[in-house]
């Protein structure tokens, strides 16, 4: 698939504000008040808000706020990379205000990222509130088009079978040459969705083959049960996972880069921003 390239030039802000800089030069995070300038998506500044905390930095003036957030945008970037069927880079859209102020430079949104929040140090136990993260996961789906989708990640023993297409569809989870796991899903199995138990499967990642022609389709990425994960990214290529303050290492992996590992302090109340930025240097098979 051609990777679609997007030309960034540099961009002054209004009077009284010095030139704004990539999210992800020199520091990969910035606190939220970076992001209030801009609306998100088409919305308020106030969008970016962390349980009703402000988006300028400030700590929250009423109740305590018990947790923070972090996110960003997957990139790539540079030229487009050279890449096959058995090595995709898919591109999706993002916001203009991801590249506000960078210079010189050329950026795409990257989709298949997974990322996950990776705890350091933090009082008590770190877990997610998932119902305040994106994007959600769970699902392994055909809807002709992409089938499955190349990237599938799933966060429990239970995974989502969905089948959008007239046709039966067959796959093989493979890990080391062998074959772990066979799915077949009914054809227009849609309204109805079935669900398959991969209780079996340890934490880790999957080809997934078609059953009869052995050809690559996909990857399963098969979370551990403590893990804070999202993903994949997609569209906007955005991310955001709702975190208890502390010390945590973010990392974004694509099945055909290396991983992208930054730190990232969570603060109640704050915004994070950690872009995974991937380039050629990045690329294996």
């Amino acid at each position: 698939m051609k990777l679609c390239l997007l030309a960034i030039v540099a961009v002054s802000v209004a009077a009284g504000c010095g030139p704004r800089h990539p999210v992800d030069a020199g520091d990969p995070t910035t606190e939220a008040r970076d992001e209030a300038r801009v609306p998100i998506d088409g919305g308020t500044g106030n969008d970016a808000a962390v349980d009703g905390a402000p988006t300028d930095g400030a700590a929250a003036s009423t109740a305590a706020v018990q947790s923070g957030t972090v996110s960003g945008t997957a990139f790539w970037l540079g030229p487009t990379p050279v890449h096959s069927a058995r090595r995709p880079l898919h591109s999706g859209s993002a916001h203009p205000r991801d590249w506000e102020g960078a210079e010189d430079a050329e950026f795409s949104a990257l989709e298949d990222v997974v990322v996950s929040a990776i705890p350091v140090r933090v009082a008590g136990t770190a877990s997610a509130a998932k119902t305040d993260n994106w994007p959600e996961t769970g699902t392994l789906s055909c809807d002709g088009s992409q089938c499955p989708s190349y990237v599938t990640v799933a966060t429990g023993d239970r995974l989502e079978l969905l089948n959008f297409t007239r046709r039966a569809v067959s796959w093989e989870l493979v890990k080391d040459g062998r074959t772990r796991l066979a799915i077949s899903i009914d054809a227009s199995r849609k309204d109805a969705p079935a669900m398959l138990d991969i209780s079996a499967l340890e934490a880790a990642t999957y080809e997934i083959l078609d059953a009869a022609t052995r050809e690559r389709r996909g990857w399963l990425y098969r979370a551990a049960p403590d893990e804070i994960v999202v993903g994949p990214t997609g569209g906007n290529c955005r991310y955001s996972i709702s975190l208890p303050p502390g010390a945590y290492r973010i990392v974004a992996w694509h099945p055909h880069l290396t991983a992208v590992d930054k730190p990232v302090e969570i603060r109640a109340g704050i915004i994070r921003r950690v872009n995974p930025v991937f380039a050629g240097k990045d690329l294996r098979d």
